[in-house]
């Protein structure tokens, strides 16, 4: 059964912001250390993701994906098995960057997808879509004005927004950097992997939170970025537990 801060997230949404059936809360395991924040949910994640499902979850109608994964090995590599070869799933690159920052879960293997089992996936964007520039956007101030400032998201100490410009913080204008108000971090560093690869540092103010923004982790992603954020994932945590 869900913890008490992810029902009282699943409650606040329902009841106080009143939010639909099908908004989109995530999927994975919202007790972990790391939220992942993508661009849009594709359609066949669709009905695992939605506030409504949680609640029935929640009420005792049905399994979440969650436990799912966590009683079985779940292997759709097996389906497409070129997948992981290519890099081109985003799943795949979820799973490369998840065994990097927990290496103790990391398996011998490259058909075991399980990375949802150690960190929380969710979207900046609420409309799914198979492609990036066919979904609607109109989700996006929502899910940033009042979804993601929910005390619920306070409780990570690792937010990797891996979302590219479906969040912004290059303004000097106070409002307009959305991942300083967000997320209560200040910008530290850029780092480039390549020409078309990078990403941003970002701490709070006693070095107990970090977030790192970059790009969306599908097709002609670098190995290098995927490496350099898991790393620096990694030790971070490793500081907060020393």
């Amino acid at each position: 059964m869900y913890e008490n801060d992810f029902l009282a997230l699943l409650n606040r949404c329902k009841y106080q912001y009143g939010f639909t059936d099908d908004f989109i809360i995530g999927s994975g395991n919202p007790a972990s250390e790391v939220l992942l924040i993508g661009r849009e949910p594709s359609g066949d994640a669709f009905m695992s993701n939605t506030l409504g499902h949680y609640i029935g979850v929640a009420n005792g109608k049905g399994q979440d994906y969650w436990t799912h994964i966590k009683q079985e090995e779940y292997n759709p590599i097996t389906k497409e098995p070129n997948h992981w070869r290519s890099g081109k799933a985003l799943w795949v690159q979820y799973q490369k960057l998840c065994d990097i920052i927990y290496p103790c879960y990391k398996k011998n293997r490259h058909e075991i997808i399980d990375f949802e089992n150690y960190v929380f996936c969710s979207e900046m964007n609420g409309s799914p879509s198979p492609r990036t520039t066919a979904a609607k956007k109109d989700t996006l101030s929502v899910r940033k004005q009042v979804y993601f400032t929910d005390p619920f998201f306070d409780r990570f100490p690792v937010v990797i927004l891996a979302c590219g410009n479906y969040i912004k913080n290059s303004s000097f204008i106070p409002e307009e950097r959305e991942i300083d108000r967000i997320f209560h971090v200040s910008f530290y560093q850029e780092i480039k992997c390549g020409e078309r690869n990078a990403f941003w540092i970002h701490y709070n103010e006693n070095r107990t939170r970090l977030v790192i923004h970059t790009r969306n982790l599908c097709a002609d992603v670098s190995k290098d970025l995927i490496n350099r954020i898991g790393k620096i994932v990694k030790e971070f945590l490793l500081s907060l537990n020393r």
